[in-house]
């Protein structure tokens, strides 16, 4: 499948899904900004696909053999590292998510895919701070400790993973990334 066709499948497969903020957004917009943010840094049509798919295993009755079998060995792998395991408890989770991500047997291009959603979702975040204040937290997360205590668990690990290569458009995410992350922190 091409990109526009991946997009048309992700559309399908999370059509009944909405996203938390803004209420009553259709999910999938959430997947096209991920696909947009690689395609934006330059990354492979494979890795747009990718991201486009990156929630479908943990969102959806689709399992990781029909992303092997309709896209291909490359797109599966990519997304099974970005793929949470949601029988595990919340914070067992992130902590299991982010071992595997920065693992040496993760490819970069789940980094990069992991990076681009971690960015649309705290952009979202930061619109949703400037408009509602804290009460955001609240109605959607719980609490903005958590929320904060698993995107900074994740980027400082992501910046060790990261100390020893280069990659310029990955650096580029990660100082987009740093930016959002700094006034969610400080607000």
């Amino acid at each position: 499948m091409n990109i526009k066709e991946t997009k048309n499948f992700v559309k399908k497969a999370h059509k009944k899904q909405l996203r938390k903020y803004p209420e009553n957004t259709l999910y999938y917009t959430h997947l096209f900004r991920v696909g947009n943010i690689l395609s934006e840094y330059g990354f492979s049509d494979d890795v747009v696909k990718a991201g486009l798919l990156h929630d479908l295993v943990e969102d959806t009755d689709y399992e990781l053999d029909y992303i092997k079998e309709n896209f291909g060995d490359d797109i599966a792998k990519y997304v099974d590292f970005v793929s949470e395991d949601k029988n595990l408890p919340w914070k067992e989770r992130k902590l299991e998510y982010i071992r595997k991500l920065f693992s040496n047997e993760s490819p970069i291009e789940s980094v990069a895919i992991s990076i681009a959603d971690k960015i649309d979702n705290l952009e979202d975040s930061k619109k949703a701070h400037e408009e509602i204040g804290d009460d955001f937290f609240k109605k959607y997360m719980g609490s903005k400790k958590y929320h904060m205590w698993n995107y900074n668990n994740y980027f400082n690990e992501l910046e060790k993973y990261l100390s020893n290569k280069n990659n310029v458009s990955i650096n580029e995410m990660l100082a987009r990334l740093k930016k959002v992350l700094k006034y969610l922190n400080n607000n």
